[in-house]
């Protein structure tokens, strides 16, 4: 049984597919498996597994589930349902790990307390240096809920233990297929799982224009629900009062532009009505918008 599942969701990113293969078959070492769920895509992406399934000069199996587009954190649910592995690292289509990216995993997850959640390890950017910020010295051990006060911030690949994905699925609201995985990740950490945060680079991240992080804005009006469920859950946990005003202020503009109404949506998330309001002029003077 391999000890790393290396799990990526794909929707329209066939043309990308052979990037993280050829990466995969770079590792050092070779201990994990792939399982890659096609969202629905109405490109090429099942030819092209197709074709890299038909390739029999790998040590490491592939395991191809097609199905309807329901978003990614649908995709995530059925991958951890048929993950092996005892640690699930999630690499976006649009990324690719380091060569060495499965030994790193190894050699932290090998002592790791066993009430912690995972491992956090940094983001690469193409050009070079990390993505976000970090701390000072090799690894730190907070929630993911502490990431702002320790001043982890930006995208972060996390590799997280499989039982505990499948304890905690991402809820799914009906008629939407965006909910953000912090929900899960802040999730872990109300129940008491803190993360190993590493600092060492994981993966190469790429932001590109098709993306989800370019449609914070579009994906948060069309999938409001879980926007608000998020948004809840987000203001549950300890947050730097300016942090707390950022998700305030996006979450009330972002509601407005859909005709929802100060009192309901402060209500839904249990905001003071002062700190909506300011947030929310404060939100749009400072263009914290998400684009």
């Amino acid at each position: 049984m391999p000890t790393v599942t290396i799990f990526t969701p794909m929707y329209n990113r066939g043309y990308l597919i052979e990037r993280l293969y050829r990466a995969l078959q770079r590792q050092t070492v070779q201990d994990f498996e792939w399982v890659v769920v096609n969202d629905g895509s109405l490109d090429d992406t099942h030819e092209r597994m197709e074709d890299i399934l038909a390739c029999k000069n790998r040590a490491f199996e592939i395991l191809y589930i097609h199905t309807q587009n329901g978003g990614k954190h649908r995709a995530i649910n059925r991958g951890v349902k048929k993950a092996k592995g005892e640690w699930f690292f999630i690499v976006d289509s649009d990324d690719y790990p380091v060569d060495n990216a499965v030994e790193m995993i190894l050699a932290w997850v090998k002592d790791l307390p066993a009430h912690f959640a995972g491992v956090g390890f940094s983001c690469l950017k193409p050009q070079g240096g990390i993505i976000g910020t970090t701390f000072k010295g090799d690894y730190l051990d907070a929630f993911s809920t502490e990431r702002v006060k320790y001043g982890i911030t930006g995208d972060k690949k996390e590799v997280w233990r499989t039982a505990l994905m499948r304890q905690y699925p991402f809820p799914a609201f009906e008629g939407e297929n965006f909910l953000t995985e912090v929900t899960v990740w802040f999730a872990f950490s109300q129940a008491g799982h803190p993360v190993r945060w590493v600092n060492q680079g994981l993966a190469v991240c790429e932001y590109l224009k098709d993306g989800l992080s370019a449609k914070a804005l579009e994906l948060s009006k069309k999938n409001f629900n879980g926007y608000t469920y998020a948004v809840k859950l987000s203001l549950s946990c300890y947050l730097p009062v300016f942090e707390r005003m950022k998700i305030v202020g996006n979450y009330i503009y972002t509601g407005k532009l859909i005709g929802k109404k100060i009192s309901g949506m402060r209500q839904d998330v249990h905001a003071g009505r002062v700190e909506s309001i300011v947030s929310y002029l404060l939100c749009k003077g400072k263009k914290w918008i998400r684009k």
